[in-house]
């Protein structure tokens, strides 16, 4: 929400002028030649607003060799790094607000733990608790679909000193699966080996040390699983790898489950399951349409009415399933089969994406769509329409906000569906 009090607004017109300033210096300009630089008369290069307009924005952004969004963020909010959410005022003490935050992300209220969150770490007395805040901060930014927000809390969040162990590791393998589902996937893949190797000589201490660990095969085997599709010429060697660490987290998962009886994590080692299937359908020791069959068994509970689907991570899994099964098609099938396997997975996950209202499953399906379609449009050699409803629309626009690597093929899609509305028109 944004705050347009008059206090704001001061501030923020102080800032705008006050960064016109750095410029001047940062650029040893005189007003008159950083004025006509950005395109502006010399009277006006001080604007008298709090609401500066695009090409202002821009225009600094270029004199500071900044980029656009750093000159937002100052301006906006004075450099702060995290976005200040509107609401009730936190709880006065450190543990009454943790546990609200807490209870808040358990229920799906992700702005008011966002909130709260913040409120965590402006009474933070120390840097564990700083850095607690920022990881829940990250972690209702995620359910939020905002992964570079989090990315960036559980940067932060590294930066504070002394932290336990345990909350290192998790800050760790947060920010190892925000940037997976970005698909930074080196970076992925290097801090979640990292983690991986700190359980080498010292074993979990707990069921959150446990998961902790869990999840670091997870997210190095998948890593290494998408990039399997982004460096096609080291499939062999990253599906041999991927193999071992799903493996691995598939062990670890069970185990977690038998000992602590925590069912999401039977819900983790499901999703392993599935990627293992794509991964040894790429080494060969699958035959692909054995695995292709076998993502079709497991996915006929979605041939029901939603109301029998399994609930929350279950369904979850069963999406992640969706996107197996799509790439298995896509790496093994001729181009005459591939429809009718990839389509209904495509159809299937974006089901389950919109009820969860997922957005790493949102744009898993809107990325297997739009490859679908390129892939009719090469054969056929005919520039055809992309199917777009209403909803499919406002999904690929909520996803090209959340996913750089969309912005390109969404934005081509998006232009194509306003050019048909307006014939339409």
């Amino acid at each position: 929400m944004i705050d347009t009090s008059p206090a704001n607004a001061a501030q923020r017109k102080e800032r705008l002028h006050n960064l016109i300033d750095v410029t001047l210096r940062y650029r040893a300009s005189s007003k008159t030649d950083l004025a006509q630089f950005l395109g502006r008369d010399n009277s006006r290069l001080y604007p008298d607003t709090d609401n500066p307009k695009l090409d202002l924005i821009v225009g600094l952004a270029q004199a500071l060799d900044w980029p656009v969004d750093a000159v937002v963020d100052y301006v906006w909010s004075g450099g702060a790094h995290i976005t200040r959410v509107a609401g009730g005022s936190p709880p006065r003490d450190f543990a009454t607000c943790r546990d609200e935050t807490i209870a808040a992300l358990n229920r799906g209220d992700y702005d008011g733990a966002l909130r709260l969150s913040q409120g965590m770490q402006a009474l933070a007395g120390t840097a564990a608790e700083k850095a607690w805040g920022l990881r829940l901060w990250g972690l209702a930014s995620e359910a939020q679909g905002h992964y570079g927000r989090a990315v960036a809390a559980y940067r932060r969040g590294l930066e504070c000193s002394p932290i336990p162990r345990s909350e290192r590791l998790a800050l760790q393998i947060n920010l190892a699966g925000a940037s997976y589902c970005q698909w930074d996937l080196t970076s992925a893949l290097a801090v979640s080996q990292y983690v991986a190797r700190q359980f080498a000589d010292a074993r979990p201490a707990d069921l959150r040390e446990s998961v902790t660990e869990a999840v670091a095969y997870y997210v190095s085997g998948s890593s290494q699983r998408r990039l399997m599709t982004v460096q096609p010429d080291a499939v062999a060697s990253l599906a041999q790898e991927a193999r071992g660490d799903l493996r691995r987290a598939i062990d670890l998962f069970e185990q977690i489950v038998r000992e602590y009886g925590a069912e999401d994590c039977g819900a983790m080692a499901q999703t392993c399951r599935g990627a293992l299937l794509e991964v040894e359908a790429a080494l060969g020791l699958l035959d692909p349409r054995e695995a292709l069959e076998q993502v079709r068994a497991a996915l006929v509970v979605l041939e029901q009415p939603p109301d029998a689907w399994p609930k929350g991570d279950g369904l979850e899994s069963l999406g992640w399933w969706c996107e197996f099964g799509a790439n298995i098609a896509f790496r093994h099938l001729p181009d005459a089969q591939l429809q009718r396997y990839v389509e209904p997975f495509s159809e299937s996950l974006l089901d389950v994406a919109r009820l969860l209202r997922n957005w790493a499953l949102i744009e898993r399906a809107v990325s297997i769509q739009h490859a679908m379609h390129q892939r009719i449009v090469e054969v056929t050699g005919m520039k055809l329409p992309y199917p777009l409803d209403g909803e499919h629309v406002d999904l690929i626009a909520g996803a090209v906000g959340r996913f750089p690597r969309l912005r390109g093929d969404g934005w081509e899609i998006l232009n194509g569906a306003a050019r048909a509305a307006a014939r339409k028109g």
